[in-house]
């Protein structure tokens, strides 16, 4: 049985399978899952859902990582990404990403690095 959703998470992925497995795991958590294809349409989503946390591949189509964090404001976001480069790790932190993810990884620890970001009145 799921929770209701307390909280609502915005996943920009452009991986279909990758994508179903992480909206799955994460409604069952009881989180409001919201979905964008690309950087812009991101941003136009967090403008019309103010969504908690974004969770977003590093490589966006149409935009770097860092102007993605910068356009996003106080919205955190976690990084997805399968460049294990240090420096892009510490170059994205350094520009206010809240945490970086490297692929391929376990959806558990994704989910658990998802709630760890929320506040504690909005974790299910």
């Amino acid at each position: 049985m799921t929770q209701q959703a307390t909280a609502t998470i915005l996943i920009v992925e452009n991986e279909p399978e990758t994508l179903d497995v992480l909206i799955d795991a994460l409604r069952e958590r009881g989180l409001a899952v919201e979905v964008a294809g690309r950087g812009e349409t991101a941003l136009r989503t967090v403008e019309k859902f103010a969504p908690d946390l974004v969770l977003s591949v590093a490589q966006l189509a149409d935009m770097t990582p860092e102007a993605f964090t910068e356009k996003l404001g106080e919205t955190p976001v976690i990084f997805t990404s399968d460049n294990d480069d240090a420096d892009e790790v510490v170059r994205l932190l350094g520009a206010g990403a809240a945490d970086y993810i490297l692929k391929p990884y376990y959806v558990e620890e994704v989910v658990a690095r998802v709630m760890r970001r929320l506040p504690p009145s909005r974790a299910a």
